[in-house]
């Protein structure tokens, strides 16, 4: 079909007029007629009303039945007009039952997990087990932007059309799946928001937990983990992850000793429930802010804990630790000479 066009083209007299529409720009050769201005080119942004037309129309329209101002639907004349008709409930009418449901079902999964997520990418998609071809997304469903890094954004419509089925469609366990490839891009606060978001608070105090361990708290500050903290339901307040999240606000606000009773906290309660993984990472907080304070008798237990807990690496940073604050400088010498070589190469 692109080379019957390209002939067309090419074959067409001078007073030759070609209309092409669709979603996407074909391949055609075209660079001849754009160098003589023979071509015209007119995009969704082109079809958007202007401010100024928004304005015009919506006082040529009563407000909507329940009072409040009508949904200008970002300019996209077709909603627009429905939420002046009917009200914006009209237009999200619309989108669910005239173009969601016209969807097959990957495309369908594919929209729900990008409107959880904000955006979505091929990476995220596949971790989903959503097979389409990725590039041809945003050229088959209406309203979604696809961004200079290759993702895709679906439109905010989208966002409040699906919230009520997003999870059910795209999919069981489809929030943890997502909430871990934002975890995994270093997106720590969109992964820990998007599980409060949508309503599952023992996911995000996991994602907490998690974020202390993949990260050195650079993207942390007082402000985001306060605002988690006042998220955290009241029957969750003594879970071990929520200690650790008050440990490390009192810890980012310059008050590590302030830590202590949280992070002492959270490593008994990581031990009590069986979760080795939390504990890890419970003691390793606990000996930073030994570290940090001098304390080291929290540096001698979390050695301790992280040995006994087959935490090779955890236990003899924290070993090495306490005979450098000890002064203990033969002992530190002994110990490097272990593990790294005369010739200086990496073990």
């Amino acid at each position: 079909v692109r080379q019957w066009l390209n002939n067309l083209i090419e074959l067409m007299p001078n007073n030759g007029r070609l209309l092409l529409a669709g979603r996407s720009v074909p391949e055609l050769r075209l660079a001849r007629h754009d160098a003589d201005s023979a071509v015209l080119r007119v995009g969704g942004d082109d079809l958007l009303f202007a401010a100024e037309e928004i304005v015009e129309l919506v006082e040529q329209h009563p407000a909507e039945r329940d009072g409040r101002p009508a949904d200008t639907s970002n300019g996209w004349p077709a909603l627009l007009r429905l939420s002046l008709t009917a009200g914006s409930s009209g237009a999200l009418d619309y989108l669910l039952q005239e173009v969601f449901a016209d969807l097959d079902g990957t495309h369908r999964r594919a929209l729900a997990a990008a409107s959880i997520a904000g955006h979505a990418d091929e990476t995220l998609l596949t971790a989903l087990g959503v097979d389409l071809d990725f590039g041809l997304f945003s050229t088959v469903v209406p309203l979604v932007e696809r961004g200079d890094d290759g993702s895709v954004k679906p439109h905010d419509l989208w966002v409040e059309v699906l919230k009520s089925t997003a999870r059910a469609e795209a999919g069981e366990n489809a929030l943890g799946i997502i909430a871990q490839w934002h975890l995994d891009e270093r997106r720590y606060n969109d992964a820990v928001s998007l599980a409060f978001d949508w309503d599952d608070p023992e996911l995000a105090l996991r994602l907490v937990a998690e974020s202390r361990a993949a990260a050195n708290d650079t993207h942390l500050s007082v402000a985001t983990t306060s605002r988690w903290l006042a998220r955290v339901p009241p029957h969750l307040h003594d879970h071990p992850a929520v200690y650790l999240l008050r440990a490390l606000d009192r810890r980012i606000d310059g008050d590590p000793i302030a830590a202590f009773e949280h992070i002492d906290a959270a490593v008994d309660g990581f031990n009590r429930t069986g979760d080795r993984h939390g504990e890890r990472i419970a003691v390793a907080e606990s000996f930073f802010l030994g570290w940090l304070t001098g304390d080291t008798e929290r540096i001698a237990a979390a050695a301790t804990t992280a040995e006994y807990n087959g935490d090779d690496a955890l236990s003899g940073t924290a070993h090495l630790s306490l005979q450098e604050m000890q002064g203990n400088f033969v002992e530190v010498h002994r110990v490097l000479s272990r593990v790294i070589p005369a010739d200086g190469a990496e073990v």
